[in-house]
């Protein structure tokens, strides 16, 4: 017979084995951090999708990712900062290359044009 229960990792607690969340200090039991699940091209998408990538993996209500990028761009500053960056790291489809990834490897392909432009003997400064 197989076990049915586990120890929470957080609060030691017993809980089910195929629990997601631990009933008595409400931790996040499912996969941390899977890349698989962050990108853009989502049903919630409004803008540049960020808010609704964020409501996926973190479980909070987009909503809630929108009023945070707009009270901290409005009081600090950096929400449109934040916003960008995610968006420039973030690829739009599951498998597909984030803006971040593409501008690298147009620079390395320009490099190596570059490169191999250049007559025997001449290097680049």
């Amino acid at each position: 017979m197989e076990q049915e229960t586990k120890l929470c990792p957080y609060c030691f607690e017993e809980i089910k084995v195929e629990a997601t969340r631990c009933r008595y200090c409400r931790s996040n039991l499912g996969p941390h951090f899977d890349l698989s699940n962050w990108y853009r091209a989502l049903p919630g998408r409004r803008f540049l999708g960020v808010s609704s990538t964020l409501a996926v993996n973190t479980r909070l209500p987009v909503m809630f990712w929108r009023m945070i990028f707009i009270i901290t761009t409005l009081v600090h500053g950096v929400g449109l900062l934040a916003y960008m960056t995610l968006w420039f790291l973030t690829p739009y489809h599951q498998n597909g290359k984030a803006p971040f990834e593409r501008l690298l490897q147009a620079f390395r392909q320009g490099y190596t044009t570059l490169r191999h432009d250049l007559p025997k003997g001449e290097e680049v400064n």
